[in-house]
């Protein structure tokens, strides 16, 4: 580990022995860039300095804290999580692998990061630049695209890590695998392992591993219906357990055209479909398509606008946003996005 120094990564999180910050942190980056999440990272920890505060906020103000960063099934396994430290284990995370790994939201690699780099339990942590680093140096082309072949990885790079110092070997070989054994240009030149890394010596370290196979993007349609009178927007809380739970939005349509149509609106159930037939007889502005890529989904999104409704005639369950509040309200990015095209709209 001599080389560690000179390929060490600056993260406000690193060298920590602060279980509450390395979770926090482990959960921030997953699927997440570090420029990304740093700043993410240093939000969190000024509004929710420690587990107690995050515990007791309400789930609502950090599904606010995190917008931007996707994924919202992390902040709500956070929030879960949070709770239990503070209630079942009186504040303090277990002190060991295998206890961490039965709270919620936390798997293999970010329990191994949590025992490693807070209680020092000699437990190897396996990321994309750990696997990156031990299937060229050992030869092992095929990306783990199973629990059972990661598996393969955890009991390799568990041999090799030092007992003594298990965060100091940890950081190591993740660092050096994001900066010396990188994905696109690594220096082998000066890798200390050049010489015994199988990789290498067949000329083909571009090739180890081989490439995730990705899977097909799901393409999503949604008609977002807006709906207000002077001085509010009537939305929903989207209770669908999918990436968007939690979160407030427009009444909507789902349907698999890729063009908006009125005739849609049957498939809303019946007190809403009546409404929004009556919408749809009166005067309404268009906007879209917007698209927003996630990682496996496509969504295009239409909005239609629909002009001063008095507040009388909304006589579904709809929860009333006053315009002045938009820009506090957790709602899915491409909808935030509209609102911020739309500046205009969000005033009185």
């Amino acid at each position: 580990m001599t080389w560690a120094s000179q390929v060490e990564r600056p993260m406000p999180w690193k060298g920590i022995t602060d279980p509450y910050k390395i979770w926090l942190s482990e959960i921030i980056l997953q699927q997440t860039r570090v420029a990304q999440g740093w700043d993410y990272y240093e939000r969190m920890i000024s509004r929710f300095p420690d587990v107690q505060s995050l515990a007791e906020a309400p789930l609502t103000e950090l599904i606010i804290q995190w917008q931007g960063l996707g994924y919202y099934s992390r902040a709500r396994n956070l929030h879960k999580c949070a709770e239990i430290i503070w209630t079942v284990h009186q504040g303090k995370f277990p002190n060991n692998y295998e206890a961490l790994l039965k709270l919620p939201g936390i798997g293999p690699y970010t329990a191994a990061a949590i025992a490693s780099f807070a209680f020092a339990e000699s437990r190897a942590v396996v990321d994309g630049n750990v696997i990156r680093v031990l299937a060229r140096v050992f030869g092992i082309q095929k990306y783990p695209a199973s629990s059972n072949e990661r598996k393969q990885f955890e009991l390799l790079a568990q041999t090799l890590i030092d007992p003594l110092n298990p965060a100091k070997y940890n950081q190591a070989i993740m660092d050096f695998g994001a900066v010396l054994c990188n994905p696109i240009k690594p220096f082998c030149s000066i890798c200390p392992f050049e010489f015994i890394c199988v990789a290498k010596s067949l000329d083909q370290v571009a090739l180890y591993p081989s490439k995730q196979i990705k899977a097909a993007k799901i393409e999503r349609h949604f008609q977002f219906l807006l709906i207000q009178d002077k001085d509010n927007w009537y939305m929903k809380r989207r209770e669908a357990a999918d990436i968007w739970k939690d979160l407030y939005q427009p009444l909507s349509i789902e349907s698999s055209m890729q063009q908006p149509h009125s005739e849609t609106i049957e498939l809303l159930p019946e007190p809403e479909r009546i409404l929004v037939k009556r919408l749809y007889s009166k005067s309404f502005q268009t906007f879209g398509p917007y698209t927003q890529l996630l990682t496996h989904q496509k969504i295009n999104a239409y909005f239609y606008l629909f002009e001063a409704i008095a507040p009388q005639m909304i006589e579904i369950d709809l929860i009333k946003i006053p315009k002045s509040l938009i820009p506090q309200t957790p709602m899915p990015r491409i909808i935030k996005k509209f609102f911020e095209e739309n500046i205009s709209l969000m005033r009185n």
